[in-house]
């Protein structure tokens, strides 16, 4: 069952299910996950990533250590607005 927090949640980040001491980003564009993936890298930010086969929409999920969570907030809103119109 999602908690009261979670269906107010209208960001793509989440708390991790198992591990209070990561975030967790989902993305169901593709495009985003994937530059998502490659600023994490230029960023050296460790990270864990899951696709999602059993949903539909198959979103990509990403786990990061809270830690390094202020900068892969930043990377999550880049990823987020790349190829958007200003």
């Amino acid at each position: 069952m999602i908690d009261l927090e979670e269906q107010f949640n209208f960001t793509n980040k989440l708390k991790h299910p198992t591990n209070d001491r990561k975030a967790v980003y989902r993305f169901y564009d593709a495009s985003q996950a994937e530059y998502f993936t490659e600023l994490l890298v230029d960023a050296d930010i460790e990270f864990e990533a899951q696709i999602d086969d059993d949903d539909e929409k198959k979103p990509t999920y990403f786990g990061v250590a809270k830690a390094k969570e202020t900068k892969a907030d930043k990377l999550n809103y880049m990823a987020l607005g790349k190829g958007r119109d200003k």
